[in-house]
C-alpha cells in the first residue's frame, strides 16, 4: 500500500507539469576542458532501434533520473526520464538495464529493474512514443517479485556467478555454477530451479579460471535475435598483429523449445573483444 501511495503521488506530480531542469540530469555536469564528455560520467552504451532509425546512445542513471545521450562528439540529449519511484539500488539497476521492444511496435523500449530494501525486485518499463519522440512510463507492464532471500539455503557453499538474462518479457536474474565440464544455470529464486546446462568443449585454462574468480557478474545477451539471452564463457586471450589483446568465449545459444544450451562453434571462433 505504501508503494502504491508513493507511485500515485509521483504520477500526480508529473501530470501537473513537474519537469527537471537539464542541469539536474546525470551526465549534465560541466566537463573540464580537454576531457572527453563520454568518459566523465558512468554511461551504459546501447543501440536503440526506433522504427527505421538505429541510434548509438549513452545512458546515464541515478536514483531519480535516466538520461539518454547521442553517442557523438558533441554532447546532445535524446530524452530524459524522471523516475516515478526513486531507485533503491542504482548499481543493480545500471547493471541490469535492458532495451527491448516490449509492445512489439518496432520501437525499442526501456526496462529499469530495481532491488528494493526489503529484497523485493521490480521491473519498470518506459515505452517509446513515436509521435512525441519520447519515452513514456508504462505502469501496466510493471512486474513485481517477492523477496527471495528469506530461505535460499540451497545456494550455501556454492561459488555462483551472478548474471542477468534477456527474455522476451524482460531481464531474468540467474546464478551460474561452473563445475567442469558442466556449466549449470539456475534461476535466482527461493527454490532451486535449474534453467539449463552447457558442456564445455574442452577444459578451462588457468587464465580462464582466474578470470571467472574476478568477474562475478555476467550479462547473458541475445546473440541470434530470438529474444532469449545466450551464454558466453570466456575461454582464452590472444595477442593480435597490432599488439591488441583479443578475448574469445565459448558461445552457447539458448534453445527455448528444448530447454537447453547448444554450443555454437562459429561464434566461438570469433573474438568477443
Amino acid at each position: 500500500m505504501k508503494r502504491l501511495l508513493i507511485l500515485l503521488l509521483a504520477v500526480a506530480l508529473c501530470m501537473s507539469g513537474c519537469k527537471k531542469k537539464q542541469s539536474d540530469l546525470p551526465g549534465s555536469e560541466t566537463v573540464p576542458e580537454g576531457v572527453d564528455w563520454q568518459l566523465w560520467e558512468q554511461y551504459t552504451p546501447a543501440t536503440l532501434h526506433l522504427g527505421e532509425e538505429q541510434l548509438d546512445v549513452l545512458i546515464a542513471l541515478d536514483a531519480i533520473h535516466l538520461s539518454i545521450y547521442y553517442d557523438r562528439q558533441e554532447q546532445e540529449l535524446l530524452d530524459a526520464i524522471t523516475l516515478y519511484v526513486p531507485l533503491s539500488d542504482v548499481d543493480y539497476s545500471r547493471e541490469r538495464l535492458r532495451i527491448l521492444d516490449k509492445n512489439q511496435d518496432g520501437y525499442d523500449d526501456l526496462c529499469v529493474p530495481d532491488m528494493l530494501e526489503n529484497g523485493d525486485r521490480t521491473l519498470n518499463w518506459w515505452l517509446w512514443d513515436p509521435e512525441e519522440k519520447a519515452y513514456r512510463y508504462a505502469p501496466d507492464f510493471e512486474q513485481y517479485q517477492e523477496d527471495i532471500s528469506a530461505d535460499i539455503s540451497w545456494q550455501n557453499g556454492k561459488s555462483f556467478i551472478r548474471a542477468s538474462m534477456d527474455t522476451p518479457t524482460g531481464p531474468q536474474d540467474l546464478l551460474i555454477l561452473v563445475e567442469e565440464p558442466e556449466i549449470l544455470v539456475y534461476l535466482d529464486t527461493r527454490e532451486e530451479q535449474l534453467w539449463g546446462s552447457a558442456r564445455m568443449p574442452e577444459p578451462l585454462s588457468t587464465e580462464a579460471k582466474n578470470h571467472l574468480q574476478i568477474y562475478t557478474y555476467w550479462e547473458c545477451v541475445d546473440l541470434n535475435g530470438d529474444g532469449w539471452g545466450d551464454l558466453q564463457v570466456p575461454c582464452r586471450w590472444e595477442e593480435g598483429a597490432d599488439g591488441s589483446v583479443y578475448q574469445y568465449a565459448w558461445c552457447f545459444l539458448w534453445d527455448h523449445e528444448n530447454g537447453t544450451y547448444v554450443y555454437d562453434p562459429e561464434r566461438s571462433a570469433n573474438p568477443v573483444i
